[in-house]
């Protein structure tokens, strides 16, 4: 973890919300983006708590294009990835 003072760590801060917000990614891949050094390489970590909330959503009647804008994913990679963690979750829970 970086030792910043308060001015770095607000700058740093603010750098992040633009990334996130310009680049369209989740705020801690924006992070991540800002301290690599290859920020073009860095990709939306999303973790199982997402995809369970996007399990939820999907249930709650939101679309993939819905999701897509809410965790900055194309809507059909939220699909795909929806598939893969409902087949991985069954594995792990032995349905």
């Amino acid at each position: 973890m970086l030792a910043l003072s308060y001015t770095e760590a607000v700058r740093l801060n603010y750098y992040a919300l633009v990334v996130s917000i310009l680049g369209e990614c989740i705020p801690e891949t924006a992070f991540e983006k800002l301290q690599s050094d290859k920020p073009q390489f860095v990709k939306n970590q999303l973790t199982d708590d997402d995809w369970n909330d996007m399990v939820k959503l999907r249930e709650q009647g939101v679309y993939y294009k819905g999701l897509g804008e809410i965790y900055c994913v194309d809507p059909s990679n939220i699909h795909k990835g929806l598939k893969s963690f409902s087949k991985r979750y069954k594995k792990e829970c032995g349905g």
